[in-house]
């Protein structure tokens, strides 16, 4: 009998200065943190 074990996606590791932008980005009043996550590609 095989034997199956699930498959984890990986996280993506995004670089510092990445992050450091979306944070300043999350605090303008005029996006919210969902639209900044989709426009960026990381609410997949």
């Amino acid at each position: 009998m095989k034997s199956l074990t699930a498959v984890r996606k990986k996280s993506p590791n995004y670089p510092v200065e990445f992050k450091i932008k979306m944070v300043e980005l999350s605090h303008r009043p005029e996006i919210s943190v969902a639209q900044l996550a989709r426009e960026h590609g990381i609410n997949d």
